[in-house]
């Protein structure tokens, strides 16, 4: 509840703030922040479904080595096991130990996977807020606004549509991945005139 209270607090500050900091005329159509829905923008530019099969080949990928690591772990208990034929009180406990180390060094694999997934995800999701984020922060300007928010359920409640720069975002974006870059196109850096 205190952290709860304190978070909502700070929130509250930081947008007062920010409301209060912006010169923006009382009458003003657009507000002194905008808002872009990135989830929006990501699907209509088809990064959507490209960053879930990024993250979707990394955790086959991480899966495989786990499961390559437990089937490493059997082998060498199972060879462990064979070595030893029949198994005296003494190498039943040295067998015991050795499947406790496997079980610590699997679940240390699998932990290991899991942080490793979860850092490509943001590091993937990271690198498209920053593509997006120059292209946000430049149709604002225009409008006036200093703030660029993230369109997000849990953070903005309700906004005015006329902040809204989903669309435009997504237009400008289409149109640098539909450009071919000067290094790519044919003759580039060459004179049309011959």
């Amino acid at each position: 509840d205190k952290t709860m209270r304190t978070i909502i607090a700070i929130v509250t500050a930081l947008t007062c703030f920010t409301l209060i900091g912006c010169n923006q005329d009382a009458n003003s159509v657009n507000g002194p922040v905008a808002v872009v829905d990135l989830d929006a923008v990501a699907r209509k530019l088809g990064k959507e479904k490209q960053i879930l099969q990024m993250i979707e080949q990394r955790q086959v990928s991480l899966n495989e080595q786990v499961i390559a690591t437990q089937q490493s772990l059997v082998q060498q208990l199972n060879q462990k096991k064979s070595e030893f034929g029949e198994v005296s009180d003494e190498e039943a406990k040295e067998l015991a130990q050795l499947q406790t180390k496997a079980n610590t060094i699997l679940a240390t694999t699998r932990t290991q996977a899991q942080s490793n997934l979860t850092n490509f995800q943001l590091d993937v999701v990271s690198r498209f807020r920053a593509d997006v984020k120059p292209v946000a922060m430049e149709l604002a300007r225009k409008k006036d606004c200093r703030v660029v928010l993230s369109k997000n359920d849990s953070v903005v409640f309700a906004f005015d549509e006329a902040i809204d720069l989903t669309d435009e975002v997504t237009v400008v974006m289409q149109s640098k991945l539909a450009a071919p870059s000067s290094a790519t196109r044919p003759g580039a850096g060459e004179s049309t005139v011959k």
